[in-house]
Formats: C-alpha cells, sequence, structure tokens
C-alpha cells in the first residue's frame, strides 16, 4: 500500500513538471528557444530602438517570425504590455529585414493578437488578418468578421526595449 502512494506521487511530480515544462515553452523565452532565435535574428533592429519603445515577436510567416516595434502600449491587466498599433518587420524573399509597414487595431478592448500564423487586428465591426509571405516579399491582409475565432487568439505582449538581450 505505501508502495502505492510513493508511485502516485511520483507520478503526480513527473505529470507537475511535465506540465510546467510545456507551459514555460509557451512564454518562449529562454535559452535555446524560438524567443532567443528571433532576438539574435532581428539583434540589428531592436538594438536601433530608442529607449521607451517596445517589441515582440508574432508568428506570421511559414518561415520566421515577425518583429513588432511600437511606440505605445498599454497594461493588459496581467502585468504584461499590449498595443493596438505595431510596425512590422519579417524578413524577404532574399533573406534581408524589411519594413512591411504598420498594423492597427480597433483599440485597448481589441489588442494585437495572433493565432496559426496571423497576426489579428481587431476593429469594431471586421477582422483584419495579416501575414507575411517571404517568397512574395509582401504583408497580406485578408478581412473576416468572424469575432470567435479573433476570441481564440493570444494577445501579443511586448517588451521595453530597456530589457532587451545583449
Amino acid at each position: 500500500m505505501k508502495r502505492k502512494k510513493v508511485y502516485r506521487l511520483v507520478y503526480i511530480i513527473l505529470a507537475s513538471v511535465l506540465l510546467a515544462s510545456a507551459f514555460a515553452g509557451c512564454g518562449r523565452k529562454g535559452a535555446g528557444s524560438v524567443y532567443e532565435d528571433d532576438l539574435k535574428s532581428y539583434a540589428s533592429v531592436i538594438q536601433s530602438l530608442p529607449e521607451g519603445s517596445y517589441y515582440a515577436f508574432a508568428d506570421m510567416s511559414s518561415e520566421h517570425d515577425a518583429l513588432l516595434v511600437a511606440e505605445s502600449v498599454f497594461d493588459n491587466m496581467d502585468g504584461t504590455f499590449a498595443a493596438v498599433e505595431a510596425t512590422v518587420y519579417g524578413f524577404d524573399k532574399d533573406g534581408g529585414i524589411k519594413e512591411y509597414g504598420t498594423v492597427k487595431s480597433g483599440g485597448s478592448a481589441n489588442p494585437l493578437a495572433a493565432k496559426d500564423g496571423e497576426l489579428y487586428c481587431a476593429h469594431h465591426q471586421y477582422i483584419d488578418k495579416v501575414h507575411i509571405d517571404e517568397a512574395a516579399s509582401e504583408m497580406i491582409t485578408a478581412e473576416s468578421d468572424d469575432f470567435e475565432e479573433y476570441g481564440k487568439t493570444v494577445v501579443i505582449t511586448f517588451t521595453p526595449v530597456s530589457e532587451k538581450a545583449g
């Protein structure tokens, strides 16, 4: 009987560690992570940003994450910063970094969010779903009115430039 309790305890501890590891990966920060790779890829742009700017990474392409740069953010009421407007940088067809343009949502009730390789910019009556086509070196925008889909996105969290690595 005592042996079963020990096995259950070990099982619970292992399950907790695995679950914690999975959630830790969602934040994308950590040595050897996609976040670290993104920091290296966009180091020249991030280092050129003025103090007071904010940056984030978003999955907007099949090949690389995009760099989002915001001049203004707001407290997302959970200890993170969100934005409604950002400049998008990504890789072009030749492998260079390109400024693709600006994205903007309808306000702080609908901050920039991402899901399945697209950035969501929700407005009062429609949603812009944005992705980068690296082969064509274009930022593509498609309009949608499926607000349930926006509800399944993850809000992009921004980091102050003063906290950049390197």
